[in-house]
């Protein structure tokens, strides 16, 4: 038997898994490619301490074809993350939604992540 579609709530899981951070402080990117044209972005993960902030912060930037998440705070060894699919780009006249859970940055990084279709 093959596994040949999965998702959630109606949209569709593009692909999803988990990764083990290189070093204690993780920097994570995804190149999302449409298969129909020559459309492709960026999506860059960075997990940064900082003691300016007393809870756990997001920042997101784009620049061109790259959206850039900062996510301060992130060492909860448990796991920390979105509490809703975050929208990142409509390609296709579908909406791609990506979403994350983050488990210890700063000691042993594991990050598990999502990326969705309409």
């Amino acid at each position: 038997m093959n596994l040949t579609n999965i998702s959630s709530n109606g949209h569709n899981v593009i692909s999803s898994g988990s990764v083990i951070g290189f070093n204690n402080t993780p920097q994570f990117v995804f190149t999302l490619r449409n298969t129909t044209s020559d459309f492709n972005f960026n999506v860059e993960l960075i997990f940064k301490e900082d003691n300016k902030y007393k809870e756990q912060i997001i920042n997101s930037t784009v620049e061109q074809n790259n959206i850039i998440i900062t996510c301060y705070n992130f060492n909860n060894p448990l796991a920390s993350g979105l509490s809703s699919s975050l929208e990142l780009a409509t390609v296709a006249g579908k909406k791609i939604y990506f979403r994350f859970i983050a488990r210890d940055m700063h000691t042993l990084p594991i990050l598990t992540y999502c990326f969705y279709s309409e």
